[in-house]
């Protein structure tokens, strides 16, 4: 929505990669009908493919009345985000929106306010270390157990599960974007409340991910209205389409069956 101009800069020297056991959660709200947003899909799959950061696209609506009805909207990303912008203080929402950690927002297509955010979270995290909650993941089974440990609670925080496609890609036919093919990585499809954080350590359990997907677990405060607030850990388990669990034969089944559904494949 907004007409920014991204700054041109090395994505190699804002996002170089590095190792954590903290992931920083990178949220960006798109929309396929929003020009600006291709740009903030670029920066995503850059940031997607480094170690210390948890990157998620939420594919919002607001778009999908002018001209091209993006498949992977959901009205609960749509409120997401302006839960999000309520509890920032902003007066409206724009696309591309990153959410930084649950705790500051900046434009997605802007490269150089990426890295930054990105940069001063990580710094955050740094001299946050105690406070941080480390979640653990461990697939057996056939399920997925979650350990969380025990940690100072200051406000209502919830557990969440977060599903998502790791590429997909799209041939846009109307709207801002016609004719372009737009390659998206880490496409939320799925987000469930597993139940409260109390303080105390706890054990859940949950399916895990399906080839071609990823499973995120999110330990999120609230804010005293309810929405979402700071991150206060991150953890996921991602498995590649021709990864553990999927044969060449399944995966090229997978997306035969895909390309049928509706012009959305994976990549």
């Amino acid at each position: 929505m907004l007409g920014i101009a991204a700054v041109a800069v090395p994505m190699g020297f804002l996002f170089g990669s590095g190792c954590a056991d903290q992931p920083i959660v990178v949220e960006l709200f798109t929309s396929e009908g929003c020009s600006s947003s291709p740009a903030a899909d670029v920066l995503l799959n850059e940031l997607a493919g480094r170690p210390d950061v948890l990157a998620l696209s939420f594919h919002v609506d607001c778009w999908d009345d002018f001209g091209w009805a993006d498949p992977f909207a959901t009205d609960w990303a749509t409120r997401r985000q302006r839960d999000y912008n309520d509890a920032l203080g902003r007066s409206s929402v724009y696309t591309p929106q990153m959410v930084i950690d649950g705790s500051a927002e900046v434009f997605g297509a802007n490269a150089r306010l990426v890295g930054q955010a990105v940069a001063a979270r990580r710094a955050a995290h740094g001299e946050a270390r105690r406070s941080r909650i480390g979640i653990g993941l461990r697939e057996q089974a056939g399920g997925l157990d979650i350990t969380v440990p025990a940690g100072h609670r200051r406000r209502e925080t919830r557990i969440l599960a977060v599903r998502y496609d790791l590429r997909r890609g799209v041939l846009v036919k109307a709207g801002e974007n016609r004719g372009r093919r737009l390659s998206h990585s880490h496409v939320v499809r799925d987000m469930t409340d597993l139940g409260p954080w109390t303080g105390d350590a706890c054990r859940l359990r949950a399916l895990p991910a399906p080839a071609g997907q990823g499973v995120a677990v999110l330990v999120q405060e609230l804010d005293e209205a309810g929405r979402p607030a700071a991150i206060l850990g991150a953890a996921r388990q991602e498995r590649s389409l021709l990864g553990v669990g999927a044969n060449p034969r399944e995966a090229v089944a997978r997306m035969i069956r895909a390309s049928r559904g509706g012009g959305a494949t994976p990549l």
